[in-house]
């Protein structure tokens, strides 16, 4: 809690006073003694807010369409934000109700806070109060009283009711006001990866089942007789800056809004967040909407931030070295797409936007059986990530051969070796020095391709074809950068890592056309198209 003193004399002898029933336990005087009123201001709560939120967050993923998905997850506020709230609870104009032991209303005060300073702008004449016993009621300006009736409606700024009951004598005069909150807050975090977006606006509709309006007696206790429920928008701006910087990181941006309020009892199935206007990606999100469910129901006092994480299939490594997304590539070249990001502790992974040698059929090796000095069984091979040793390092190959560079012995290891090679001669020059030498890839490396892109792994010996819509779309990701049209041999790549067997000789895996099945075969065989990876 916060605390702001005042005295009430001070308080009341400079705000405007109305008439109200009862006054014979007010004096307009000269009274020298006030009663000390101590306003104290409730924390936003930041745990445990909403009946039925689960705190170990749990994300919804929704499609928006155009290539767009929203990972949408609710989370209690980690800790009370308070540089934007203490202007708010300490502007504005307050009011004071002081109502007699039998609930009559004696007398409204009306002033301004600012910092720990009462203002008003009547003249300064101090009241007291007699001995006895009084309810004190005070409420910041967006509760407003008609008639003596209380009411906080939904989205208004903040609305604060504080009440208690004391005696008042001469041995003590103070009074102690706890201000509660009467709504709950709720903010929305964009996040976004290499590009924050522009423009991006959205409005925030409240069904008609939803409470618009909250009744209270002047006395400050409910009265659901007051209640309302009604359809409500509200509108909020995403602050971006509009900057990119290029990175072989994905940097990812955190726009957050401002918070908007909504009454207790307020439930997530009823409200939609409804982009109005914005970028992202270099694709419109005007019309697209998501339905906040994962809010539950919201209680009084809550704090929530709404995180929506907006992807698109496909973010590419650029011959400088860096990543992003199409839509933000200047004059960048996009050479991969990536599979695995860059950190500080680990090398990024990306696949080429072509086959090897123009998709020419090309064989493991030559007349080479067992070639390298590890062999895999299945469950071994799922777990190995090292393609680029099996293609570049001769320590891995029985005779010491670098296997990238020996085009009789080993051709699809020398196809991917060599495939920088094929981008230069289209002009295509990476100034990365990131950017490793292209190798052919793992099992593992393979896998964590089909993973990200197909939402799939693949199984050992399966039969089941990809449907059609699976392979136009890690298809088109590829065209859309100017790459081949995978569709025609997906996924057709044959593999760095070597199966043993019973028999002696080596046998490597090998992904089959529109398969969701990764098969083996003899070392020299099969002829299948080669996709390299590269490490950055």
């Amino acid at each position: 809690m916060k605390h702001l003193f005042f005295y009430i004399a001070a308080f009341l002898g400079m705000l405007s006073l109305g008439s109200c029933s009862n006054n014979s336990d007010i004096t307009n005087d000269t009274a020298t003694k006030g009663v000390d009123v101590t306003l104290n201001f409730e924390d936003y709560s930041t745990t445990n807010t909403t009946r039925s939120f689960i705190n170990n967050v749990q994300k919804e993923v929704v499609d928006l369409g155009d290539g767009l998905t929203a990972e949408v997850s609710i989370s209690n506020d980690n800790k009370e934000i308070k540089p934007t709230t203490r202007a708010t609870l300490q502007g504005g104009t307050y009011y004071l109700y002081i109502l007699d032991n039998a609930g009559a209303l004696l007398h409204k005060y009306t002033g301004t806070l600012s910092g720990n300073k009462i203002t008003g702008t009547s003249p300064k004449s101090k009241i007291s109060l007699t001995n006895g016993t009084y309810t004190f009621v005070c409420t910041n300006d967006v509760v407003t009283n008609a008639n003596n009736a209380l009411q906080v409606l939904a989205r208004t700024n903040n609305p604060l009711i504080g009440v208690t009951t004391k005696t008042i004598s001469d041995a003590d005069a103070k009074v102690v006001l706890s201000m509660k909150h009467q709504s709950a807050r709720v903010r929305y975090n964009i996040v976004s990866y290499t590009n924050e977006g522009t423009g991006i606006t959205a409005d925030i509709v409240a069904d008609a089942s939803q409470p618009q309006t909250n009744g209270f007696s002047i006395n400050g206790t409910a009265n659901t007789a007051q209640d309302i429920n009604a359809s409500t928008t509200a509108s909020v701006t995403i602050p971006t800056s509009g900057t990119a910087t290029y990175s072989p990181y994905i940097k990812a941006y955190n726009n957050v809004s401002a918070y908007e309020y909504f009454l207790p009892g307020t439930t997530g199935s009823g409200l939609k967040f409804n982009f109005t206007a914005g970028t992202i990606y270099g694709k419109s999100l005007a019309g697209k909407s998501i339905t906040l469910s994962g809010l539950g129901s919201l209680v009084r006092n809550g704090s929530y931030t709404v995180d929506i994480v907006l992807n698109t299939k496909g973010m590419y490594l650029f011959d400088n070295g860096t990543v992003g997304t199409l839509a933000d590539k200047g004059t960048r070249i996009p050479i991969g797409l990536v599979i695995e990001e860059k950190t500080t502790t680990k090398q990024g992974l990306a696949v080429a936007l072509h086959y090897a040698q123009n998709a020419t059929p090309i064989p493991w090796g030559g007349d080479q059986d067992v070639s390298s000095t590890q062999t895999f069984e299945w469950d071994d091979a799922l777990n190995d990530f090292d393609g680029y040793g099996w293609t570049w390092d001769g320590s891995k190959t029985v005779g010491g051969y670098i296997k990238a560079n020996e085009q009789t012995m080993f051709p699809a290891f020398y196809a991917a070796g060599h495939y920088g090679d094929e981008l230069t001669a289209k002009g295509i020059n990476v100034t990365g020095t990131n950017v490793s030498k292209w190798f052919l890839p793992s099992v593992g490396e393979y896998v964590s391709f089909c993973k990200k892109y197909l939402n799939h792994t693949p199984t050992f010996y399966g039969d089941t074809s990809l449907p059609n819509d699976v392979l136009n779309k890690i298809s088109k990701i590829f065209t859309d950068a100017g790459g081949d049209n995978l569709s025609n041999h997906f996924p057709s790549c044959i593999l760095s890592t070597q199966k043993s067997t019973t028999s002696g000789y080596g046998k490597t895996y090998y992904g089959l056309p529109t398969a969701q099945s990764i098969h083996r075969a003899h070392a020299i065989t099969p002829n299948v198209h080669v996709l390299p990876f590269v490490h950055f």
